[in-house]
């Protein structure tokens, strides 16, 4: 302890010309610097900041909710008139920055869901001679981003970002999506790097204005606007359609099973309790909306066939197999005639309990017919439907 305390003396009484001529100079730079005040001489001059933007990764995209989060990194380049230096005097050109003060523009996203967060402990600094500054600013932006579903699963979005000071006017502070000394080599806005599961960025736009609010009139305020363009990646989305098409088709192969079989009507209830567990399902995945999407109209198409599919199997069996009344088998009974299924269905009830003979060969030919065209019907009906889904 005693030997610490005798080195910081030694240290404290030495001059500045022994020291690392970086210490010196942070001492020189930062004696007499206040951080909290705007880095010009003259008041009425603004400061002039150009920023740009890297786009990493998507951190989480809440779909219910219509929230993204994106990991970024932003870029800032301005000059503090106060933080400069003869560089060929000490030889040293810039210096990076770590606990040291600085004052750093005022930039937020207006259209935040939530305070943004840096994802590293220590951000990167740089003084240069001449007074620049370039920040480098690792951050996740969480932002809301209202979500047009029309053509989910095959949908594009279209997120917005708005930057701009909080504080200051353009008087005071003018920041905007520039390049760094005039170099063009590299994107505003970098998404060379991105990857996700499910989203891909495809187009990326940005506008910047100076607009001018009621509450704040003869003073503009620098506003930079980007607009992200993502397309959804649809193969799991994908693979929910083939299996709703796989159960209607099953409907249909079920439908063909003979129309005395009790089995057929048996399986084809089930079939769209299946499909109503699909869209279940999908519904999960989207937030309420008051209109339907490509896959709901897709959905509710083959739960509505699969359905009529069933009812029409159940009608027709129930039609063939029904049981006549009590009376008219007590009737025969008392005739002591034996009655098969094929009797009990040339027998036609009448109102007043009076029965005559009909055709029954001639009648299950024409059910039998009937059969085979609602089949064919509704088979060329979901085709057209389904093409006016995906193709309109």
């Amino acid at each position: 302890m005693l030997k610490l305390l005798t080195t910081f003396l030694y240290l404290n009484s030495i001059s500045d010309n022994y020291l690392n001529p970086e210490v010196s100079l942070k001492r020189n730079l930062f004696n007499n610097y206040t951080y909290n005040s705007r880095p010009v001489i003259l008041y009425n001059e603004s400061v002039y900041v150009r920023f740009n933007l890297k786009i990493n990764s998507l951190e989480y995209f809440d779909q219910i909710n219509e929230k993204i989060k994106l990991n970024m990194e932003v870029n800032f380049i301005w000059k503090d008139q106060y933080l400069n230096w003869d560089s060929y005097k000490n030889n040293i050109k810039y210096i990076n920055l770590y606990d040291e003060k600085i004052w750093k523009p005022d930039l937020e996203l207006y259209n935040s869901a939530s305070f943004p967060k840096k994802w590293s402990e220590k951000d990167s600094t740089q003084l240069f001679s001449d007074g620049r500054v370039i920040w480098n600013l690792p951050i996740l932006y969480s932002f809301s981003c209202p979500l047009q579903l029309k053509d989910f699963p095959f949908d594009t979005q279209t997120c917005t970002m708005t930057f701009g000071s909080w504080k200051q006017s353009k008087d005071f502070l003018d920041i905007k999506l520039g390049y760094f000394e005039n170099n063009s080599n590299y994107d505003l806005v970098d998404y060379s790097d991105y990857s996700h599961n499910e989203w891909d960025i495809i187009k990326v736009n940005y506008t910047m204005e100076d607009v001018e609010y009621l509450c704040c009139p003869d003073e503009l305020w620098t506003i930079n606007t980007i607009n992200i363009k993502l397309i959804r990646k649809y193969h799991k989305y994908m693979i929910v359609i083939k299996m709703t098409i796989f159960l209607t088709i099953s409907s249909f192969v079920v439908l063909c099973f003979d129309m005395n079989n009790y089995r057929r009507t048996y399986v084809l209830v089930f079939i769209p309790l299946s499909i109503i567990w699909l869209q279940l399902y999908i519904s999960s995945k989207i937030p309420v909306i008051e209109y339907s999407t490509r896959m709901e109209k897709f959905i509710l198409t083959c739960y509505y066939v699969s359905t009529i599919c069933s009812f029409e199997s159940g009608l027709i069996y129930n039609f063939l197999n029904s049981h006549t009344p009590n009376f008219i088998t007590s009737n025969f009974k008392k005739k002591k005639k034996s009655i098969n299924s094929d009797d009990l269905f040339n027998i036609w009830i009448l109102d007043n309990g009076s029965t005559k003979n009909i055709d029954y060969p001639s009648v299950k030919k024409f059910i039998f017919k009937f059969d085979i065209l609602f089949k064919n019907f509704l088979i060329l009906l979901f085709l057209i439907i389904i093409i006016t889904i995906f193709f309109d």
